[in-house]
C-alpha cells in the first residue's frame, strides 16, 4: 500500500500534535502524503482533543480542516456498522476499533 492509499487511524492524527518529535514528523509525512480517514477517526480525534489535549473548538476546527485538506474522508455507513459488529465479535476487537477497520 502506498502512502496516498494508507488508511490513517486516530493515533496518527493525534500524533500530529505530539511532543515526541519523531511521532509528530512521521504523522505529518503520512498526512501530507494524502492518506484516508473515516468520519469515525474524525469523531475520535475530536474526543481526544477535548478530553486529553484540552483544545478549544476553534483549535480543533483549524486542526481538522488541515487534515481534511490533505486526506480523503470516507463516510461511516450502515453497512460499516453491520460489518463492525461482525468484526468485533469474530476478532474480539473493541467497538471503536471495529468501526475503523470496517470503514477502511
Amino acid at each position: 500500500m502506498s502512502a496516498p492509499d494508507a488508511f490513517l487511524d486516530t493515533n496518527v492524527i493525534v500524533y500530529l500534535l505530539s511532543a515526541d518529535e519523531r511521532k509528530a514528523d512521521i504523522a505529518e509525512a503520512l498526512v501530507a502524503a494524502g492518506g484516508i480517514v473515516s468520519v469515525q477517526v474524525l469523531n475520535e480525534t475530536v474526543a481526544v482533543a477535548r478530553r486529553k489535549l484540552a483544545l478549544s473548538w476553534d483549535e480543533i476546527h483549524t486542526w481538522l480542516a488541515a487534515v481534511r485538506a490533505c486526506c480523503a474522508v470516507v463516510p461511516l455507513t450502515e453497512a460499516d456498522h453491520d460489518l463492525a459488529r461482525e468484526l468485533a465479535a469474530r476478532h474480539d476487537l473493541s467497538w471503536y476499533d471495529a468501526l475503523i477497520v470496517a470503514s477502511a
